[in-house]
């Protein structure tokens, strides 16, 4: 017998199918047959129609906008889900389009009855604040839809093909199955990994505990592995460049085999509230004055140079060279003011990093860290705070604890009200610290906190931050590219965070006899893929190899949680509670752990216990006076982390708004635990 190909099985086994589907249809009054195909054909027609306007309208609904971040989070799920749907609903109505009973003149119409109102919002709407952030509505609706509109392709050109049932019915489990049961062996094996810390510790919940931090039960944070999104974010790597000048003992040199220029950015520690000072987040006056201060020079000679920052330009190519003078009203300054000689403090703030996802994106950090502690040869021993709690889940409340001792949410004082406050580096000026700070984007602390104040510091590293390659002018606060980016941040050639580390450096270098309290904000953690806060792992783990740990205390803290990502847009526990549980470290030397046991003692303890910024701006007040007892806060309920603080503190006790407190919760609504 003559075996027959399974291609012409299949095809037969088609042909009867069709065979008994047109009998059936030969059954049926020719009216009745034409009555169903025009009515399918209406259906489709209005629901494809439909779709397009349904898609106009979510997008547009998804562009509301308020005065203020904490308006935009409350409204966050609404902006979230509107923007998903928008996508979603066109995609479908192409599919329809492809598979349904729809004329082409209805094809061709529904092009501009789609295109041209998305195309009008997303020129009109074209901001990166908070009552327009059109920017960032149109990248979620691109990103969305590319894949999503690939996908479906897919499905239609399988569902064309013979045998159509069941090619597409296979396909498609597999395109669902398939993540869906990735997904979840995923959730399943990082679950645990959500309470681990460093060093083989855990967050521990115990009836010793007031606060009962309860990990999620499907842990979408941690889901995605590093680098999921690279199709949208590019290279992680900054483009080399030539070298060819230096900076060295104020000493600029450029080697350059044609004209050369360099640019000298102003030093502004000293400007005052009217040149740094704005009102506006998305247009920064500051930045703009600072940018037309920047003096341009041509170079014929190795010539002197007293500001802190120079752009040297050669050929197209730029260098940026930074330098730190010791200042000789500084010195007469600490020499003055100090009490003996006080412990160095480092401050560095991961903006938007929360301790779960330092260990996820940071794990060269985090294993130095682990190693303080176990090796004998370490000269500091590191800390980790398990129940560090945010106050709000933006920088605005956080930093204004950490750096004040207050913030303008607490008995609804107010911004005006935040002038009266002295910053916490000015508190270091008057015990005679050597006081320096770096930001990685163009804004003045106090003068972005405080009203009508302007930080008074040693030495700022700032007018870099303001070049248009790190914060541009036209659009500051783009998801492409600024300080809120979710691609590399470069400065020059390099990392930007790397012109920080390597201002703390010459700040060290200029100062090695004075106490220094310097401080930090960077930013990689602030974006949406969650993904550009890795790309400072392996410099942060170098800084602090070369950190001198035997004269010096650092903070490595972030003010919350990231809130950009989609997950807290979305309000899943998972987000929410990563959100409200920063980063918290702290790295002691060993040899103050030995004269105060106690000290070692109260750390190990608070570790498990609730704290929040107001702890830490009193831990930083405690430091500049050790081994005396901290002053006297304004705030009755604050502690410093060096003195234990109660395993049973509530929320209420530790500052934290009722409504915002995720202790003894177990899921994002406001009940708790009994």
């Amino acid at each position: 017998m003559k075996m027959l190909k399974p291609v012409t099985v299949r095809k037969r086994v088609q042909s009867a199918v069709e065979l008994e589907e047109q009998e059936f249809i030969q059954e049926l009054p020719i009216k009745e047959i034409v009555r169903r195909e025009r009515r399918r054909e209406r259906l489709h027609t209005a629901l494809f129609v439909s779709l397009f306007v349904v898609s106009n309208v979510c997008y547009r609904i998804s562009l509301i906008g308020g005065d203020s971040l904490q308006w935009l989070l409350e409204h966050m799920a609404v902006i979230a889900g509107t923007c998903i749907l928008s996508p979603l609903a066109v995609v479908i109505a192409w599919s329809l389009a492809s598979l349904g009973s729809i004329k082409g003149a209805w094809k061709l119409a529904a092009f501009p009855l789609w295109l041209v109102p998305l195309t009008i919002m997303f020129l009109v709407y074209r901001g990166t604040t908070f009552d327009n952030h059109g920017v960032f509505n149109s990248l979620a609706y691109i990103v969305l839809f590319i894949p999503l509109f690939i996908l479906s392709r897919i499905l239609i050109f399988i569902y064309r093909r013979r045998n159509k049932k069941r090619d597409v019915g296979f396909v498609f489990l597999a395109l669902v199955l398939i993540p869906t049961i990735t997904a979840a062996v995923r959730l399943t094996y990082i679950r645990s990994d959500w309470v681990k810390g460093m060093k083989g510790e855990k967050l521990v919940n115990n009836e010793n505990t007031w606060c009962h931090i309860y990990p999620p039960a499907l842990n979408w944070v941690g889901l995605f592995p590093y680098r999921w999104f690279p199709l949208y974010t590019g290279p992680t790597t900054c483009p080399s460049t030539k070298t060819f000048a230096t900076l060295e003992k104020g000493l600029l040199t450029i080697d350059c085999p044609s004209a050369s220029t360099y640019d000298l950015l102003p030093d502004v520690e000293d400007w005052s509230y009217d040149l740094k000072g704005h009102s506006d987040f998305g247009k920064n006056p500051f930045q703009k004055t600072l940018l037309k201060s920047v003096i341009t020079r041509s170079y014929s000679s190795p010539i002197l140079i007293d500001q802190m920052t120079v752009i040297a330009r050669c050929d197209g190519n730029e260098q940026i060279l930074t330098q730190v003078k010791r200042k000789n009203e500084t010195v007469t300054r600490s020499n003055k003011e100090r009490r003996g000689q006080p412990i160095n403090i480092a401050f560095i703030i991961l903006d938007a990093v929360s301790r779960a996802h330092f260990l996820r994106r940071m794990p060269e950090t985090a294993a130095l860290l682990e190693n303080m502690t176990s090796s004998g040869d370490s000269l500091a021993e590191s800390f980790q705070f398990f129940r560090y709690h945010s106050l709000e889940s933006f920088t605005i409340p956080n930093e204004q604890a950490m750096f004040l001792g207050s913030n303008e949410y607490m008995d609804n004082q107010g911004k005006e009200a935040m002038g009266k406050y002295k910053t916490i580096w000015e508190e270091a000026n008057d015990r005679g610290y050597v006081t320096a700070k770096a930001e990685e984007h163009c804004a003045d602390w106090s003068s972005w906190n405080q009203f009508n104040r302007t930080s008074h510091l040693d030495h700022q590293w700032l007018s870099p931050a303001c070049l248009d390659e790190v914060q541009p002018v036209s659009e500051p606060w783009g998801p492409i590219n600024g300080p809120f980016s979710m691609r590399r941040r470069c400065l020059s050639g390099t990392y930007l965070h790397n012109h920080l580390f390597d201002f703390f450096d010459k700040v060290n270098h200029a100062y090695p006899d004075l106490p220094k309290f310097t401080s930090g904000t960077f930013l990689e953690g602030h974006e949406l893929t969650t993904d550009v806060i890795t790309t400072v792992d392996h410099d942060l783990k170098r800084f602090l190899e070369r950190t001198d740990f035997n004269n010096t205390v650092l903070f490595l803290l972030a003010d919350h949680g990231n809130h950009m990502n989609i997950f807290f847009s979305t309000k899943t526990y998972a987000g929410l509670l990563e959100a409200s549980l920063p980063l918290g470290n702290v790295i002691v030397p060993k040899w103050m752990l030995k004269q105060q046991p106690q000290m070692r003692e109260a750390l190990k303890n608070n570790e498990q216990a609730l704290m929040t910024g107001l702890d830490i701006h009193r831990s930083l007040q405690h430091l500049m006076v050790w081994p005396e007892a901290p002053p006297q806060s304004q705030l009755s309920t604050t502690r410093s982390i060096f003195e234990t603080i109660p395993l049973s503190r509530t929320c209420s006790e530790a500052g934290v708004p009722d409504y915002y407190c995720f202790c003894n919760k177990t899921k994002r609504s406001k009940d708790t635990v009994q």
